[in-house]
């Protein structure tokens, strides 16, 4: 693809940026009514107030974990499928991480740090409504393993590339007591 701003559909954007990954670096696109563009390897979703997404290299992404409207949530489960099916057809990529924080244009440890303490609430939030759950307890029981791992790989990959390394701030951030508590509490019921 060419260097400079390409012009197409929703669609269209949402796969070129999933493309990113293995094409690194992105090429910046934006869709004919404007709600879509990456920058810089950012999605953005209807303006620089919301980025959707963000690669950090070729094989990680951040994903954008705040509310945001139906429509912003439709491009985000369509970029999720685009990613996971490139990755499926391309057997020379390395293994993809894609991770679901609030602050995807993080550049900072304490950010970073900022998004782990978000993903313990999530999943203290998660664990309650577990405990709590009459119907369909199983699928938040797996929504909650899915996410403690999630969260688990993002500390791995913070502690790999030396953005959590050796603060007294994360130590918090890296081991939760109540997370564990929690799950081994859900997993006995």
């Amino acid at each position: 693809m060419k260097q400079g701003k390409t012009v197409g559909t929703n669609d269209f954007v949402i796969m070129h940026f999933a493309e990113c990954g293995l094409d690194w670096p992105c090429h910046d696109v934006r869709s004919q009514n404007h709600s879509l563009y990456t920058q810089e390897n950012v999605l953005y979703s209807y303006g620089h107030h919301y980025p959707m997404a963000r690669w950090l290299g070729r094989n990680t992404l951040l994903v954008n974990s705040t509310d945001s409207t139906p429509t912003t949530m439709r491009h985000k489960s369509d970029l999720i499928r685009w990613v996971g099916y490139h990755q499926n057809q391309n057997t020379n990529t390395v293994f993809l991480q894609v991770f679901f924080v609030p602050d995807v244009l993080t550049r900072t440890t304490d950010a970073h740090v900022s998004n782990m303490d978000d993903y313990t609430a999530r999943l203290q939030a998660l664990g309650g409504r577990v405990l709590r759950a009459r119907e369909q307890r199983n699928w938040l029981k797996n929504r909650l393993s899915e996410m403690l791992c999630n969260r688990n790989d993002y500390s791995h990959w913070l502690r790999k590339y030396g953005v959590l390394a050796n603060t007294s701030k994360n130590k918090k951030a890296r081991n939760p007591m109540c997370l564990r508590e929690c799950f081994m509490n859900v997993r006995s019921k």
